[in-house]
């Protein structure tokens, strides 16, 4: 009898572009569970670096697929072509710059035995730019307050099959908008005080450009009637959390007034979004350089083969008719 047999199978969902630096590292954690019976799926959103097959060509973990689209589609629809790719009973989305700690699922598997758990949650182990822990949001007065969500974590089949897949029309609040819908349908979120799930600040993430105005914007539009409910505590906790911030800057330095406090807030907030775009555009125009670069990189190497394949043919047959 093999080890996995009866027992459920777990699909880890993997999106990827651009995280060359991350991706074998983020399937060594997958690879690394302490349970014997995983799938993990990595879906290739046409990568601008080193393609997913390429990385993981040699990767020892037996029960590895990737699946690549055709054009960019973004980190939402990866992760839906790898759930409909996949036949686990239980499903975990996994960014591929990301980890999970060997006992991710046993820890997960166990909180998610009652019938009413549809989803469990960890606490998540941030690292990298930034290093600190934090409990994700996890109810719905949670979400009316946009607190931080967890990309990670533990969902029953059934729960995709009920409430859907990842909204594909939203590029950012994807995993709050599904969180709160697996709510609002009666499943249970359940969570595992322990940080399982590690995810990486860098500065090519995808947290680097959240705009939290566009997600509290396509929540109220999706989820009026949850806010509608929360909406006194939901009021008074930003109340409460703007005049704790002002007092903060007061007690930092006393002779700032309010109004002025504003003021300074405002013209940082403008000097860091201009010197943002200012580097973004050197990205860009880097990131143009790098391709062109690779690209004619590419071209030479490909003309000097022909060139070299030619001169090795001639030689073949003169040394042929020499034979003769």
């Amino acid at each position: 009898m093999s080890r996995s047999e009866g027992i459920p199978l777990v699909s880890v969902i993997m999106p990827y572009y651009d995280h060359e630096l991350y991706l074998v590292e983020a399937v060594n954690s997958v690879a690394a569970l302490e349970y014997p019976n995983v799938e993990l799926i990595v879906v290739d959103d046409c990568s601008r670096g080193m393609s997913a097959e390429r990385l993981l060509k040699d990767h020892s973990f037996n029960n590895l697929r990737i699946v690549k689209h055709e054009q960019n589609r973004g980190h939402v629809a990866a992760k839906n072509t790898g759930i409909k790719h996949s036949h686990g009973q239980f499903i975990v989305p996994l960014d591929s710059d990301d980890l999970l700690e060997p006992d991710y699922l046993i820890h997960a598997l166990a909180a998610a035995e009652p019938k009413d758990v549809g989803i469990v949650l960890t606490e998540v182990c941030v690292f990298g730019d930034q290093n600190y822990i934090y409990t994700p949001a996890s109810t719905k007065l949670d979400f009316t307050k946009l607190r931080t969500p967890s990309n990670t974590f533990l969902a029953k089949r059934e729960v995709f099959q009920s409430v859907g897949y990842y909204d594909e029309s939203l590029k950012y609040g994807d995993e709050s908008d599904f969180l709160l819908s697996a709510l609002e349908a009666g499943w249970g979120i359940a969570s595992v005080p322990l940080p399982l799930y590690k995810y990486r600040i860098h500065d090519r993430g995808l947290s680097a450009t959240v705009s939290y105005v566009t997600i509290l914007r396509s929540m109220l539009k999706k989820h009026r009637q949850t806010f509608l409910e929360y909406i006194e505590e939901t009021l008074l906790y930003r109340e409460e959390r703007y005049w704790n911030e002002i007092e903060n800057l007061q007690s930092a330095d006393p002779d700032i007034i309010i109004g002025d406090s504003v003021e300074v807030a405002k013209r940082q907030y403008q000097h860091l979004h201009c010197e943002f775009h200012k580097l973004l555009r050197e990205y860009e125009s880097l990131t143009k350089r790098f391709d062109e670069t690779r690209k004619e990189r590419d071209r030479l190497a490909a003309s000097r083969y022909y060139t070299l394949r030619h001169k090795l043919n001639t030689v073949l047959k003169s040394l042929t008719k020499y034979c003769q």
